[in-house]
Formats: structure tokens, C-alpha cells, sequence
């Protein structure tokens, strides 16, 4: 892998932004793919032409039918921001492109999470909420101001589409208040002229294909489930409350319901135990489930916040967040060599650009059951770090303290990867070191796998082409 650091020569007038990553040789010897991290662009360029745009050779020792292709491909290269006119170019684009995340509205889709209430029928050993768990429904009232603040937010920054997560605790101990604010946001979406789509986040305990059936006309758009393994491990990981099995019964349920309803996976992992996914899909295959389920989602197991008396009392810190870079490329290699076993696609998106929500003006949000507004899962059940409440027309100060958070700009300047991390998760900071402005470093993990992640979407982006074609 290249590192594009160079000053372009007097009349050349060509400079690489820091921001490119040059994976060399690939697909064929003497060929390379250039990748910017914030525009996202993706170019094929031949030995001379990278050498030509790094400076190393004058544009006018080259052929005369080279000279005149390169400077036709240059508008091209500047327009995808791989290109700049100078140092200051690219620095103003990285203000500016962090400023586009905070402040504007990047996507047409709001993205909202509800909890319907704090309560859960299991007691996973990692759970994140367990400290803070009240065991509170949303009542109401509270419904009431979640749909009225939902609105407002939808019509005011003119979003087109609203996709709701039903979330808990586990959402369906309330399918009440699911089928209340769903059946209320699916009539109000008709008349605003946006469309409206829902998913269920659910342990998958109380699933069952006529609440599928109930909820498909109010939006319900697929159901994800979480499986931590095949039976043995999951039922050790995920047991009742009261402290029985669960397994069986999650899988007789997704049997039920996946005729009806797209039903996708999430499965969380420890390092030292990711047999239990090749586990969990072997014992899916055999039960002809495999092909049939959505994406699989493979999240580490995640630290928590101590009590809400104590919060800053980390639990679960030997989480995969904490661990080397070393054991986290590792562990995503391994996961992806078993899921080419199964022939599973990998829907992980490597070279999405990170923007944390906390620093977003016009991010998503989760509503707990109360109605405070959080803008990290991780902080649900801690009203400190609630950036409002549904009641209120406006946000609290410590909304205006997340955006104003930089963390990049603490970011070593010859990182080219700053677009992408932006000086990484405020969560995970907050976690390792009990301060949201602190960064949180992974570029030993982004120079091995981002090299990984380009050469799959370059090959993703030509099969595109020629099937296209």
C-alpha cells in the first residue's frame, strides 16, 4: 500500500490528495486502484499515469498520445476530489466535508429508534441496558409527544422517508404500542406525502407469523433476531430471566414467520469463540434456513455503562472495541472465510464513511420509553447524556456539546483514512478513557483491511459493469 504525500513540481500543476489510498498491482501487475475516502471515488490507473500524478515523471517526457490522454482524464480526477489544486485545497475539503456531516442533512431517509419499553424477558450476559433497566413501558402520553416530535422533525427538515426500529428491552412485550404509533405513522406518512417502513430489532422469543401478518399493512419492513451461536452457547449467552432455554423456541418461531417477512440475523462474538458462528450456520444450513434468512449482521460483544448511581464503572471491557488491531483484523478475516463456506454474502460495507450520530445535528435518534432522546444506543437509560426529551421543542445544551465535538482535527495530518473515522467512535473514547474528545486510533486495522475492502468493490463495481452490459 502507497501513502500519496507529494509536492507537485513547478508547471506540472497536478497533486494527489492525502485522502487517496493506492492499493498497488491490483487487478493485474502495473495496474492500480486509486480510492479517496471522502468522495468515494474508485479509479484504475496504469503505472505511468499513477507516476505522472505523483510527480514522478514530467508530463512532457511521456509519449504525445499519452501527454493528451492524461490531460483529458485531469478535470475527471479533479472533479472526484483525487486530484487538488494545492495543500490548502484539500484541508479546505476536509472542513468542509465534516462541516456537510454535522450541520446538513445527508440522506433523504430519517432514521428513528423507539424502545416500547426497558423491560425484556431475557438476561443476556452482555446486555448494555441491563444497569439501567426500569422496567418501564412507553405509556400514552408519551406516545402522544413521540409521534408529534416525529412529525415536526419529518416536515421540518423536509426528510422523504422515516424508518422506525422498534427496539427494547424487547419490543414485542408491547406490540400495543408497536401497532399504535405504526398504524398512526403509516396514516400520517399517506397524507405528508413520505413513505413510512418500520423493522423489528427482537430476541425473537414471542414472534409469530399472525403478528408478522398484523403488522406487514402498517409498514413492517423485515425483522432482525438475534442468534449468539448454535444451541448450546446461545441458551448460555441469551437464557429467560427466569432462566430457561431459548433457542428452540426463536428457531420454531423464524420457521413460522419467514414465508411472510424477510427475517435477518445479528449475532454477537467474542474473539476466542468465533467457531460458534461457523456453528450457528452449519446448524442453519441443515434446517434449510440458511438461504432463506436476509443479511447477517456480526457485531463484537460491546462494553457497558456501570449503574445509572455510577456509570463510569465500565463492564464488559474486554470487548472487541478494546482489543488490538491485530486480533480485530483477524477475527473479521476468519468470519469472512466461513461465511464463503456457506456461500453467504458478506453485506459489511468497509468503506462506508463513519459519521458518528453524537456529532450530528441531523442524525438519527433513539426515544426510550420516557421519551429522552439519545443519539447512541449505548447511552439508553442514562438521562445525562440525553440530548432532550419528545415534550421539548428543542434539544438540551448537551446536544450542542456532541456536534461540537472535532475529534479529527487531533487526527495525525498524513492519516488518509480522517474522511472516513474521523477521529473514530465517541462511545468507544468515552469507554477507554471517560472523555468524548479523545481518540479513538484503529489505523492499524485500516491499513490492513481498507487495501481489502477497495479490491472488493473495485471487483464488485466491474462484475456490476459487465452484467450491465
Amino acid at each position: 500500500m502507497l501513502w500519496v504525500r507529494s509536492t507537485p513540481r513547478r508547471g506540472d500543476r497536478v497533486l494527489l490528495s492525502k485522502y487517496c489510498v493506492i492499493v498497488p498491482d491490483y487487478p493485474y501487475k502495473g495496474q492500480h486502484v486509486v480510492f479517496h475516502t471522502g468522495t468515494q471515488a474508485l479509479v484504475l490507473l496504469d503505472s505511468q499515469a499513477l507516476s505522472y500524478l505523483k510527480n514522478e515523471i514530467r508530463l512532457n517526457t511521456l509519449p504525445p498520445k499519452k501527454q493528451i490522454e492524461y490531460q483529458k482524464m485531469l478535470p475527471e480526477l479533479r472533479q472526484m476530489g483525487i486530484l487538488v489544486k494545492d495543500q490548502q485545497e484539500d484541508a479546505a475539503y476536509l472542513e468542509s466535508f465534516f462541516d456537510q456531516l454535522k450541520r446538513q442533512r445527508i440522506r433523504k431517509t430519517w432514521p428513528v429508534t423507539i424502545l416500547t419499553t426497558d423491560a425484556c424477558n431475557f438476561q443476556c450476559v452482555y446486555c448494555f441496558e441491563e444497569n439501567a433497566r426500569r422496567n418501564i413501558a412507553m405509556n400514552l402520553e408519551v406516545q402522544t409527544d413521540t409521534l408529534a416530535f416525529i412529525k415536526n422533525r419529518m416536515t421540518s427538515d423536509k426528510y422523504e422517508r422515516l424508518y422506525v426500529t422498534f427496539y427494547g428491552g424487547e419490543p414485542l412485550l408491547k406490540p400495543a404500542v408497536i401497532t399504535h404509533l405504526a398504524s398512526n405513522l403509516k396514516n400520517w406518512s399517506k397524507k405528508a406525502g413520505v413513505v413510512f417502513e418500520f423493522m423489528l430489532q427482537t430476541n425473537g422469543y414471542l414472534l409469530s407469523p399472525n403478528l408478522v401478518r398484523s403488522l406487514i399493512p402498517l409498514g413492517l419492513d423485515q425483522v432482525r433476531v438475534s442468534l449468539d451461536g448454535p444451541r448450546d452457547v446461545h441458551d448460555a449467552r441469551r437464557p429467560l430471566r427466569s432462566g430457561g432455554r431459548t433457542f428452540d423456541t426463536i428457531i420454531k418461531n423464524i420457521l413460522a414467520s419467514m414465508d411472510s417477512i424477510k427475517i435477518c440475523v445479528s449475532v454477537c462474538y467474542e474473539k476466542d469463540h468465533l467457531q460458534d458462528i461457523d456453528a450457528l450456520l452449519s446448524f442453519l444450513k441443515q434446517k434449510n434456513m440458511l438461504h432463506q434468512l436476509g443479511r447477517f449482521i456480526f457485531s463484537p460483544i460491546h462494553p457497558r455503562l456501570g449503574t445509572p448511581e455510577d456509570k463510569n464503572r465500565i463492564q464488559h471491557f474486554d470487548c472487541m472495541i478494546n482489543y488490538q488491531d491485530a486480533n480485530l483484523v483477524q477475527s473479521i478475516s476468519v468470519i469472512r472465510d466461513i461465511l464463503k463456506t456457506y456461500d453467504v454474502d458478506d453485506s459489511r460495507k468497509g468503506l462506508a464513511i463513519s459519521a458518528c450520530p453524537l456529532m450530528r445535528e441531523k442524525g438519527g435518534l433513539t426515544i426510550d420509553p420516557c421519551g429522552y432522546i439519545y443519539k447512541c444506543n449505548s447511552m439508553i437509560g442514562f438521562s445525562k447524556f440525553s440530548v432532550g426529551q419528545v415534550k421539548d421543542a428543542q434539544f438540551n445544551p448537551r446536544a450542542d456539546y456532541f456536534v461540537s465535538l472535532d475529534p479529527w482535527r487531533s487526527c495525525p495530518n498524513d492519516c488518509p483514512y480522517l474522511p472516513l473515522c474521523g477521529g473514530g467512535c465517541r462511545m468507544s473514547a468515552y469507554f477507554k478513557y471517560k472523555d468524548f474528545k479523545e481518540l479513538d486510533c484503529h489505523r492499524d486495522y485500516l491499513d490492513q483491511m481498507i487495501p481489502v475492502f477497495i479490491k472488493e468493490e473495485y471487483t464488485r463495481l466491474t462484475t456490476e459493469k459487465q452484467y450491465s452490459s
